[in-house]
């Protein structure tokens, strides 16, 4: 249910190929929404509620329920998945860590950042500060 839902037809196998496909088609189909945050309701940090809301409801939801559904179907799918704390940079550093990050591991080609609940999309290559560029955004490790 979840594959159709993103309507991803393609191959299974944990492969980076694969992984830039699937990252690709969760993107498109279910999209980043954090009005629910401002209009007062609670963010699912259950996996069965994110399912629901993303899959059976066809919602959307914020970084951490987007990503962290993810990171199930990754793991389903036979992935190396870990999660990591991300900021972003807006024109000055800071210490909040408000950010759900997704990191694959391929054993030969090194460590990746997939993130569809957000603006990149990735797989981007974990090395500091070798530039990826995703549509008109360019990012950085720092």
């Amino acid at each position: 249910d979840y594959l159709s839902r993103i309507n991803y037809t393609g191959g299974l196998e944990p492969t980076l190929e694969n992984l830039r496909k699937i990252t690709w088609s969760h993107k498109i189909a279910v999209p980043y929404t954090n009005l629910q945050i401002h209009g007062g309701s609670r963010l699912h940090f259950d996996l069965k509620q994110q399912y629901d809301n993303i899959v059976t409801k066809r919602g959307g939801g914020v970084c951490y329920e987007i990503n962290g559904l993810f990171v199930w179907l990754l793991r389903k799918l036979g992935y190396k998945v870990k999660c990591i704390e991300g900021a972003f940079f807006s024109g000055k550093f800071t210490c909040q860590r408000h950010h759900l990050v997704v990191t694959v591991d391929f054993d030969e080609l090194g460590r990746y950042i997939v993130d569809p609940g957000w603006l990149m999309v990735g797989p981007m290559k974990m090395q500091v500060m070798l530039p990826y560029v995703d549509g008109h955004h360019v990012y950085r490790l720092r």
